[in-house]
């Protein structure tokens, strides 16, 4: 079963993943781990969703499959563990697993593993794609689970067509795997003492979702438009599981336009009305510069915003550009509770860094404004 390279580096398991993934998830020790999850409160919770019921239940029929003497168990405790999600259709998902076999010890594991598969279920067969060999067990649940060993590194699946993705990506030398579309992430740091590490690409997992909620959900667009590609690391506690780590954006996406600013604080949250729902904050080192990017990243796309802009410094005669000159380091945008749903109350909030110069303008701007409506804009 195993092919050994001694003319290159060694590879390791995250270059078997194939680039089709939206997830990689990588554990050390996944039985404590795995073990640990099904008894909190949270996973009582999720557990119930189908989508996440089937996960346990694709483990618990690798667990019947692998027999009673704990073959299963040992690959999972103390040895390099990854799972990839995939989606496999419109309406569904399925994962690839994977086991490092160079340790002696797991090696042997591994062997008696695949010979108990062989000799209790209904049998194995062979078939030979690109190249190369998958072996295929049929099991007595008419489930079959295919697999190949490369290197002395295990991939397996559910999903037939999903070990050939992997074949495709060893036969192009790992050009198609998952850190080659994804290599930022490569650089991204991460944590040992947790319950693991997730990747994500984004694009990817917008697909997955789409499986939920239809392709055509804003929010799954905003997920593929705004980010690229995260790095977590997994921490589980009987409620919840807290990821923690980094995304990165696209290369399109409206983030970019904080690229060379330092985050600011939010000294306006006192200004907030109690009446808010919502409150959108932004907080920059450099207000020009941000300011540049946005106009830049607005008008590459024809953003039609820049033009009711326009119009409005038009009827008016107040070039609204102007701002910018005494804008501070924040700006908060807080939607409040409203009766007319269709027009929303909002209230907008800028820290300035030239009051006097604020005053004179806003001043200017509520003259024209009165003159053009006949009606009073001024504070009493």
């Amino acid at each position: 079963y195993y092919t050994n390279y001694y003319n290159r580096e060694k590879t390791s398991l995250i270059d078997l993943v194939p680039n089709t993934a939206f997830a990689v998830y990588s554990n050390t020790n996944f039985a404590t781990s795995w073990n640990s999850f099904l008894q909190t409160s949270f996973w009582k919770n999720v557990g119930a969703i189908p989508n996440y019921a089937e996960v346990n239940n694709t483990i618990r029929l690798l667990d019947s499959l692998s027999g009673s003497q704990g073959q299963l168990v040992k690959l999972l405790r103390d040895n390099n563990f990854l799972v990839s999600a995939h989606v496999t259709s419109r309406e569904s998902s399925d994962f690839i697993f994977y086991f490092d076999l160079n340790d002696p010890a797991n090696s042997e594991t591994g062997i008696r593993l695949l010979e108990h598969f062989r000799t209790t279920q209904k049998g194995e067969t062979t078939r030979t794609s690109q190249g190369k060999t998958i072996y295929v067990i049929e099991g007595k649940r008419d489930q079959s689970f295919s697999y190949i060993v490369e290197d002395n590194l295990f991939a397996g699946t559910f999903t037939s067509f999903l070990i050939e993705d992997v074949v495709r990506n060893i036969n192009s030398g790992f050009e198609t795997n998952f850190l080659t579309s994804n290599p930022e992430l490569i650089s991204l740091p991460s944590s040992a003492n947790d319950e693991g590490d997730l990747l994500i690409d984004y694009k990817l997992l917008a697909s997955y979702l789409g499986t939920f909620t239809g392709t055509s959900n804003r929010f799954v667009a905003d997920i593929a438009e705004l980010l690229q590609a995260g790095r977590f690391d997994v921490t589980v506690s009987d409620n919840d599981i807290v990821l923690n780590g980094f995304s990165l954006p696209a290369p399109s996406s409206s983030i970019n336009v904080f690229n060379g600013q330092q985050p600011a604080g939010f000294s306006l949250r006192n200004m907030v009305s109690n009446r808010t729902a919502l409150t959108y904050h932004i907080g920059v080192s450099n207000p020009l510069l941000w300011h540049d990017a946005l106009t830049k990243y607005r008008s590459d796309r024809n953003d039609p915003f820049l033009d009711t802009l326009q119009k409005y410094s038009d009827s008016y005669d107040f070039n609204v550009e102007r701002v910018v000159n005494w804008l501070g380091d924040e700006i908060a945008v807080s939607t409040l509770e409203s009766i007319d749903q269709e027009s929303l109350d909002k209230i907008l909030l800028i820290k300035s860094a030239d009051v006097t110069d604020a005053l004179n303008q806003l001043n200017q701007l509520t003259d024209r404004v009165n003159n053009a409506s006949g009606d009073t804009l001024y504070y009493e």
